[in-house]
């Protein structure tokens, strides 16, 4: 999204749970299955202000509040006891994994010891530069991110319909599948890698819950 937007920050959704796409040759294909939605990519303008409110409506939607290393990190709906509700299929997620969203183009921290809404702490942008909250910044995302899709512009920063068309730079030509095989085209070789822009903390907590809850969820999230 940055490479095709020109964008400053990149705010992006969840593409896939536990689908892989093997090592060779990238098709098509593999990227179907990487990313299932029609989306195209929007340029917005953003205050840093709003991008801190739109994550800190994101990890709220992610993360459950932990007290311990032993609490459960994602955030799951309950019943009246305190118990994950579990359907036919599983644990019930707060809300759906498509929903689950991150920044890149930023540096922060998510404090799972924080109640959401106080989790957020942007340190710079990832070129070392000052993130200022009063700054506008160019921001990236898709378009059903843009128009409220989990609540993360609607909820989250308290935009309307009128004052997201006011925000909008450009939007893509394509959709994101297309763009994602156009910057695909201009490279050899595509390697998984993190950027490594935000990190969950305390990463105690973190390191112990994570590897738990990815086990926990593999069971039934295929």
């Amino acid at each position: 999204q940055l490479w095709i937007s020109g964008a400053e920050v990149s705010l992006t959704n969840f593409l896939a749970s536990f689908d892989e796409v093997p090592a060779g040759e990238f098709s098509m294909r593999n990227l179907f299955n990487v990313y299932k939605f029609e989306n195209q990519i929007w340029t917005l303008r953003m205050t840093g202000d709003e991008i801190h409110k739109f994550l800190e409506h994101a990890y709220g939607l992610q993360y459950d509040t932990m007290k311990s290393q032993n609490d459960n990190l994602i955030a799951y709906k309950r019943d009246t006891d305190g118990k994950i509700i579990m359907s036919d299929f599983g644990p019930e997620l707060k809300t759906v994994q498509y929903n689950y969203s991150c920044a890149a183009g930023i540096n922060y921290t998510v404090d799972v010891s924080k109640p959401a809404g106080e989790r957020i702490s942007i340190t710079k942008m990832s070129n070392g530069e000052p993130f200022e909250p009063e700054k506008i910044y160019r921001v990236t995302m898709n378009d059903h991110l843009a128009i409220g899709g989990g609540g993360h512009t609607t909820e989250g920063v308290q935009w309307n319909d009128s004052i997201v068309l006011s925000r909008i730079i450009a939007t893509s030509a394509n959709d994101i599948r297309r763009n994602f095989s156009n910057y695909s085209r201009n490279r050899k070789r595509l390697e998984s890698s993190s950027r490594d822009d935000w990190k969950v903390i305390p990463t105690p907590w973190f390191d112990v819950a994570a590897p738990r809850e990815k086990e926990f969820l593999g069971k039934y999230l295929k």
